[in-house]
Parts: C-alpha cells; structure tokens; sequence
C-alpha cells in the first residue's frame, strides 16, 4: 500500500512558503480569483480513475449548477460522481473505473448538465497562456479552466488526469494546480511550460493528444 507521494523538485507545493509567496502574489495581482470557488468544493476523487469526474463535480458544484435531482433529503447538489454517471449515458461506469474518461467524454458530460464547454487541445503554447492568465484574471464564479495531461511529463507516478487550474503567477509565469487525487499529491504550483508540455502526449485511448477545458 502507499501513502502519499513525494512532489517532484520541479512542482512547487501550495503549502510550502514559497508556495504561499505566489499564491499571495497571484492574489494581490488579481490572478487568483478562481481559487475561491473552487476551494470551497475541493474534493478527493473516490476512486482512482474518477479523477475526470471528480474534477466536472467540484466545477459544476464551483459554479452552482442546479442538478434538478435530489442528492440526499430535500438537498440538490452534486454530491458524488456517481450522480454523473446515472444522469449521462454516454460512459459506462465499469468502463470509466476501467480507463477514465476521455477529453472529448469530460466535455460531453459537461454539456449534460447545461455547462457551455469548450475542449482546446494544443495547438498553441501562446492560447493556453491566454485562457490561463484571462481565466484566473477575470474569473468572477462563471468561468473554470480545466487540464487533462500526463503525470509522467511532470515527473509524477501515473499517467492521465483531470484537474482544475486555480490561479496564475505571472513573474513565475507559473499556474496553481487543484490536484483532485488529494490522497496522492497535495496542491502545487507548475510552470505553465512543463504543464502545456505535458498535454503534447498522445493518449493511447483515444490516439490524440490531451488538452484543456474552458
């Protein structure tokens, strides 16, 4: 068995101080304006290959969708990823243990629940830059940047997944990544170039490289 994973020297953690230097930068910059409705909902995935899933809840429950279903009681809320898999029958649950989830499915599952999605692979280091800087600059509660890239191009164990962007330090021109496999890595700061970078490899699932998810 394990517990935890050590952050590579190459990531930056959230709760180390000069991970707390650029969150305090990022804030007082204007940069960090999605770390807050996010935080608010940060959850682990509850199982390992629910990483997609987990990340489209803590979105969706980050912009306060209204699931028009009850969780638990009289509650409406997005509760578990559970919820997502019995609303969407686009994936199969034994298949998304199995494999994860795709872009393209993270971005159909999204539209399900009335999300306007857009899935941008990459093409450009220069628009990734953009929608990451616009993103936590303006963000106002409405508007989330999502990642999908290879653990093994940052030095991590695993390979796919799924996590938010939360904020973005512009002297650094480095992006704070709300990592959902919390039993595995806490929250850490990446240089937008190693993450971009790590988005390149091919997926073996789909024959196509990862990307991101505004």
């Amino acid at each position: 068995s394990f517990k935890k994973r050590i952050l590579p020297s190459n990531l930056t953690s959230f709760h180390s101080p000069t991970g707390k230097r650029l969150f305090l930068q990022s804030l007082r910059s204007n940069h960090a304006n999605a770390y807050f409705p996010l935080i608010q909902q940060f959850i682990n995935q509850s199982d390992p290959a629910y990483c997609g899933l987990t990340t489209l809840v803590l979105v969706l429950n980050a912009l306060g969708m209204d699931p028009n279903v009850r969780w638990k009681g009289g509650w409406r809320w997005y509760g578990n990823e559970d919820m997502l898999l019995e609303r969407c029958g686009c994936v199969e649950e034994e298949r998304v243990k199995r494999e994860g989830i795709s872009l393209e499915v993270f971005g159909g599952m999204g539209r399900c629940q009335g999300v306007s999605v857009q899935v941008k692979r990459p093409l450009s280091q220069h628009q990734y830059h953009q929608h990451t800087n616009n993103g936590d600059k303006t963000n106002n509660g409405g508007y989330f940047l999502v990642t999908s890239f290879s653990r093994k191009s940052l030095h991590q164990t695993g390979d796919g997944h799924f996590s938010p962007i939360a904020a973005y330090h512009e002297p650094t021109d480095s992006c704070l990544v709300l990592d959902v496999a919390r039993f595995k890595y806490t929250p850490y700061w990446v240089p937008l170039h190693e993450l971009y970078n790590a988005m390149v490899p091919v997926d073996l699932a789909t024959q196509k490289s990862r990307g991101w998810v505004l």
